[in-house]
C-alpha cells in the first residue's frame, strides 16, 4: 500500500516526468518482446485515475499536476486563469516582490522592492501563482 501511495503522489506531483518514465518502460518492454527498433514516442494514458475533480474547482495550484476530470466537450478556446497574486524575481539582485493582480490582470512591479536596487526588470515565478 505504501509503494501505491507514494506512486500515486508522484504522479499527481510530477506527471510529466512519471508519464515519461512510464512511457519508457513501455519501449523497452515493447522493443525487448518485439527484438526491433520502435521509431516512434510511446504516449502512456491513464484511464480510471480518481479522485474526479469538477471543471468548476479546478484553481491555479493545479496548474502542473496530474487530474482526471469527465464532461463533454462543447466549446474549446484558450485557458486564462485568473491570478490574485503573484511572486516576481529581480534580473538585478535576486531580491523576491510579490504583487496583488487587481481583476486577474498581470502587471509586473513597476521596481524592485530592495533598498539600493531599484531595478525594473523582473521575471515572474509561476509556481507562487495563487
Amino acid at each position: 500500500a505504501k509503494y501505491h501511495d507514494d506512486f500515486a503522489n508522484s504522479l499527481r506531483e510530477r506527471p510529466e516526468q512519471i508519464l515519461s518514465c512510464i512511457g519508457l518502460a513501455m519501449y523497452e518492454l515493447l522493443t525487448t518482446k518485439l527484438d526491433q527498433p520502435i521509431s516512434h514516442k510511446i504516449c502512456p494514458r491513464l484511464y480510471n485515475y480518481e479522485p474526479l475533480s469538477s471543471i468548476r474547482s479546478l484553481k491555479s495550484s493545479t496548474i502542473g499536476k496530474f487530474i482526471a476530470i469527465r464532461g463533454t466537450v462543447i466549446r474549446v478556446s484558450n485557458i486564462k486563469p485568473l491570478v490574485t497574486a503573484m511572486w516576481f524575481r529581480c534580473l538585478r539582485c535576486g531580491g523576491d516582490t510579490r504583487m496583488h493582480l487587481e481583476d486577474g490582470k498581470f502587471n509586473y512591479p513597476e521596481n524592485c522592492a530592495t533598498v539600493k536596487c531599484k531595478s525594473k526588470s523582473f521575471e515572474p515565478i509561476p509556481e507562487s501563482a495563487i
